[in-house]
Order: C-alpha cells, then sequence, then structure tokens
C-alpha cells in the first residue's frame, strides 16, 4: 500500500518528458523570428496549462485512491476476533437487551416507542447514532456520547433513565469502545418513517388564529398597569404568589451593569 501511495503522490509531479518540452519552448523563444514568438509563446503558455491540468486531474485522484486504500486497511485491521467478539456477547449485548432494546430497536419502533431515532440493536445503528449524532466513536470512550450517557453527565439523555447501571458495567462499555466496539452484529438500521397528522398539527397554538380574549379579573388592581399584567397577576393569584416589590433606580441599574458588563455601576450611573 506505501509503494502505491508513493507512485501516486509522485505522479502529481510533471513527467521528466512534459518537463522537458516546456524548457525546450521557453530556451528557443528568444531567437524565434518577430512572428513566431508569439506561436512559441502561446505554444508555451499551453504546454504549461497541460502541465498544470494534469497535476490538478492526477492530485484528486491519487487522493481518492489513497482515501480508500486507507479505509479497506482499516476495515481489516478493525475485523473483531474471537476474544473481542466474546468479550461482546458476555459483557455487552446482555446488557443492551435488557436496558436499551425496549426503546432503540426496531422492535421499539414497530412499537412505536423508539426514542431519539437510536438503534441499539445493529452495529450500524450504534455507530449512525440518533438525534443527537453517533452513539459511540471507535476506540475514543471519552468523546463517545454513549458514555455520557451512561455515566449520567447530561440529565437530558441519561441511559437508562431510571435506574443508573452500575460502574462495572459502565467501565465494561469503556473498554468495548475502546477497544475498537467490536460488534459481530450486521443489518442497518433502519430509517423511520416520518408519520405527519395535520388535524394535530392545526390544533398547536402557532397555527390558531387570532381571538379577543378577555384580560382576566384580579385582586390586586393597583400593581396593574398593563392588560398583560392582568395575565401575570391573575396566575400568580392563582398559585398564591405574591408580586416582588418594585426596585429603586439604584437597585436596577446596579443589576442592568452587573448583567451586562459583569462590574458594578459607576456613580455617574447611578446619578443618570
Amino acid at each position: 500500500m506505501n509503494s502505491l501511495a508513493y507512485y501516486w503522490a509522485k505522479r502529481q509531479a510533471p513527467t521528466p518528458d512534459e518537463h522537458a518540452s516546456t524548457i525546450h519552448h521557453a530556451r528557443s523563444w528568444p531567437h524565434a523570428p518577430k512572428h513566431k514568438r508569439a506561436m512559441k509563446m502561446t505554444s508555451l503558455q499551453q504546454s504549461i496549462r497541460a502541465v498544470r491540468m494534469s497535476a490538478q486531474v492526477r492530485k484528486p485522484l491519487s487522493l481518492a485512491l489513497l482515501g480508500l486504500m486507507l479505509s479497506l486497511s482499516y476495515a481489516e485491521e478493525s475485523t473483531p476476533n474471537a476474544e473481542q467478539i466474546a468479550f461482546f456477547e458476555s459483557k455487552i449485548r446482555p446488557v443492551l437487551v435488557e436496558h436499551c432494546y425496549k426503546c432503540h430497536s426496531a422492535e421499539a419502533l414497530e412499537n412505536k416507542k423508539l426514542k431519539g431515532g437510536l438503534y441499539l440493536d445493529s452495529r450500524a445503528g450504534v455507530l449512525t447514532g440518533g438525534d443527537t449524532g453517533p452513539a459511540i466513536i471507535p476506540g475514543n470512550a471519552e468523546k463517545s456520547l454513549l458514555m455520557t450517557a451512561l455515566h449520567w453527565e447530561d440529565p437530558d439523555i441519561e441511559m437508562p433513565p431510571k435506574n443508573k447501571l452500575p460502574a462495572a458495567i459502565i467501565a465494561d462499555f469503556a473498554t468495548w469502545i475502546a477497544m475498537g466496539a467490536p460488534d459481530p452484529r450486521t443489518g442497518s438500521a433502519p430509517i423511520p418513517k416520518a408519520e405527519i397528522d395535520l388535524v394535530k398539527g392545526r390544533q398547536h397554538w402557532a397555527f390558531a388564529p387570532f381571538a379577543n380574549t378577555k384580560a382576566p379579573e384580579v385582586r390586586n388592581n393597583d400593581w396593574v398597569r398593563t392588560p398583560v399584567d392582568r395575565f401575570i397577576l391573575a396566575r400568580q393569584e392563582a398559585v398564591g404568589v405574591t408580586p416582588s416589590s418594585l426596585l429603586s433606580h439604584e437597585k436596577l441599574i446596579r443589576r442592568a451593569t452587573f448583567a451586562l458588563l459583569g462590574l458594578p455601576p459607576s456613580a455617574t450611573d447611578v446619578d443618570n
């Protein structure tokens, strides 16, 4: 593979024949008659342009072939061995079946219980990930989203959601990902079909027509300054919350400068 990559990298440069042809045109140009100089100059420019275009064509092709060879090499190196498969079957698959398949599998999709568009019942599903991206990065457990979920580091993606897995099991998943996430399961992650309920969608408040809503009655009418205040105060009175007292000018300017600048107000700010 190294020799082939070297060959294509070397081919990006002009060949000796191309280089010699260009030098020949350049040396013969000053001694040519005036009416032939333009022709030779045009020929020289065409030769240079041809060399440049040839290099531009070879470069993307060589990079594409090099990338293909590297990907094939990685695929061969990432083939799990018997020991790695045994680790997955004994440490990883049982946990996935017991704690994850209910919400992250093709069966969950059929039961309309699929969560986050994530499938953990196939290698392709794990690598593809769900709405938040790939679940794992083979060889890098620290940056794998699955480990963040198992450690409960993000309240939005705690997995399993009800009971955190024991530390030993979480360590097994870290070991599995670090060894390249060997997974003998085949098949592709199913693509869920988007179901749009137009009737339910029209009921969303954003699509509802404007309506003349009467402002609610409140007990503390002295606090109300605008009709909007009535809605706020009515909700507060319903749950037994009393509005905070109005702040002085000094406290308002202090809050504003700390929020916007991170510094206390100057004496001039307070006076103005």
